[in-house]
């Protein structure tokens, strides 16, 4: 490369070129710019544009005394437009930044107008796109629907899977979907397009259970990607499998058995005395996990006190405990109060 008098070069260790100052308007393969940089590999990196007019590369009309940026391959990673035009189909405003794929597809645009995209209404902001051109996330201009889901604008941001399907989205108002009253606020769901996360304006029965509009996270709901009811808060005590309920964060299995609960009063399960107003929770084979004894009583051989949690390894073998006696293990001598934690037996 040949570069004119006074040019200021910096190298990398490998002593290829990988900057250069023209110091002055200079054309470097068709552009007109002050500086530029190189990968080691030698392709053109970036280019500070110089002229007071708009430069064609291409077909972008860039914006003078600004950076273009350029993948290995040489087309365009990033350029500030110096006009309102048209870039695959999106019309943008004067000054929009604009980032591409290797592929040269649109990766986002930083826009300061409003503008649609697929039939929605965007606010100025930052939209990004999958490299199939599906957009990824975008900043609502007003209150729309989309899918059937009526969205907030403003400054709500909504997020789209790559085959288009809603992700996440803020709610603009109450309404129900697929069956379920949800309030005003944030709603997820899965690809499949089955809700991820809810949250209830009433209370009302999910799948059997008495689910609870309550305070802050207590109106929380969510679900399984096949459909089925992970988490939700009680709205009154009930016996669920088996297990007595507290009114309050109950947990299930994708299976559809209990995995979380707080107990409503003193219960035994598989001859473990349970204490009430405890959690409890469950392995989906339906074996105790974790609980809180209700009274001093020995399990698999050690003199466990009342009112202290316990845990269970999925074989059903105890993992940690604390003595309501002194015992003797071992050979080691374990006080009252002492706690115990078990190796896994393979």
């Amino acid at each position: 490369m040949r570069f004119p008098a006074e040019t200021r070069i910096n190298f990398y260790e490998s002593r290829k070129i990988e900057s250069v100052d023209f110091r002055k308007e200079h054309v470097f393969k068709g552009i007109k710019c002050l500086k530029a940089e190189f990968y080691e590999s030698g392709q053109l990196k970036s280019a500070y544009l110089s002229t007071g007019k708009a430069q064609k590369i291409q077909e972008i009309e860039c914006s003078p005394y600004a950076t273009v940026t350029f993948h290995k391959s040489g087309k365009l990673k990033y350029v500030k437009l110096s006009k309102e035009q048209k870039v695959q189909g999106i019309k943008l405003s004067k000054d929009t930044k604009v980032t591409f794929y290797k592929s040269g597809r649109l990766k986002s645009v930083s826009n300061l107008r409003n503008y649609d995209i697929r039939g929605i209404r965007c606010r100025g902001g930052k939209t990004e796109f999958y490299e199939s051109g599906y957009p990824k996330s975008l900043d609502l201009y007003e209150n729309q629907v989309i899918q059937g889901i009526k969205c907030s604008g403003g400054y709500s941001k909504v997020e789209f899977y790559e085959s288009g399907k809603i992700k996440c989205a803020e709610l603009s108002e109450d309404q129900v979907i697929q069956g379920i009253k949800c309030e005003k606020s944030k709603v997820e769901f899965y690809k499949s397009g089955y809700p991820k996360y809810l949250e209830l304006s009433e209370d009302q029965i999910i799948q059997g259970i008495k689910c609870k509009n309550g305070k802050y996270r207590e109106k929380d709901v969510e679900f399984y990607e096949s459909g089925k009811l992970r988490k939700a808060y009680l709205s009154r005590g009930e016996k669920i499998q088996g297990v007595n309920c507290e009114k309050g964060e109950v947990r299930f299995f994708e299976s559809g058995k209990v995995e979380y609960a707080e107990l409503s009063g003193n219960q035994t399960f598989q001859g473990i005395r349970c204490e009430n107003n405890t959690k409890i929770e469950f392995y989906d084979s339906e074996k105790i996990k974790l609980a809180t004894l209700s009274e001093n009583q020995e399990i698999q051989g050690i003199k466990c006190a009342e009112s202290n949690r316990i845990e269970f390894y999925s074989s059903g073998q105890l993992k940690s405990a604390a003595f309501s006696e002194e015992q003797i293990l071992r050979g080691i001598i374990f006080k009252k109060g002492d706690k115990i934690v078990f190796a896994k037996e393979e």
